[in-house]
């Protein structure tokens, strides 16, 4: 679960402030950086759609949704709960850990921000934008990655049902996506 759901976010982190740091060390590299908060923020959050960021998520999901059939124990909790509900309550699951890694990628963005512009000696630039409009288009990157990592996990959820293998899982929404 730690590479599924937070490695994506501590990665995001060290990699932005290894660039900023190397940044830095360019001639221009403190002319050029700028503080934009909004900007570093959605961009963050876009990792969602990065291709080494949904392998992760679905190696998670694979673990989440087949990890009882491969050792079989959903023959004792299906008597108790039906399979929708045992499904629904993976799917949430699933989302709420998807969801804390976005979360995860926007304030490390945020932060990686906040040390680029401290490293860099860099000037606030507020967003061109009314405050309005940033809460806008924060809230639509925000549930357009959302979406974007829970089709990830629906596709896992599928896969799983069809195959019961976690491997089956795994290649079925690695092909796929």
């Amino acid at each position: 679960m730690f590479w599924a759901f937070l490695f994506a976010p501590i990665a995001a982190l060290v990699l932005g402030a290894g660039t900023e740091i190397l940044a830095r060390l360019t001639p221009l590299g403190g002319a050029l950086s700028r503080f934009d908060p909004l900007a570093y923020t959605l961009r963050a959050m876009a990792t969602s759609g990065n291709l080494f960021v949904e392998l992760l998520l679905i190696l998670g999901g694979a673990v989440i949704f087949a990890g009882e059939y491969r050792w079989e124990t959903w023959r004792s909790i299906a008597p108790r709960a039906g399979r929708v509900t045992i499904m629904t309550a993976k799917m949430v699951a699933f989302a709420a850990f998807s969801a804390l890694c976005v979360l995860g990628c926007a304030g490390a963005g945020l932060l990686v921000a906040a040390f680029g512009a401290a490293a860099n000696g860099a000037r606030f630039d507020a967003p061109i934008v009314s405050a309005t409009a940033a809460l806008f288009s924060f809230t639509i990157g925000l549930l357009s990655a959302f979406l974007q990592v829970w089709l990830v996990g629906a596709l896992c959820a599928a896969a799983a049902v069809a195959t019961r293998s976690i491997l089956a899982t795994f290649m079925i929404a690695f092909v796929v996506l």
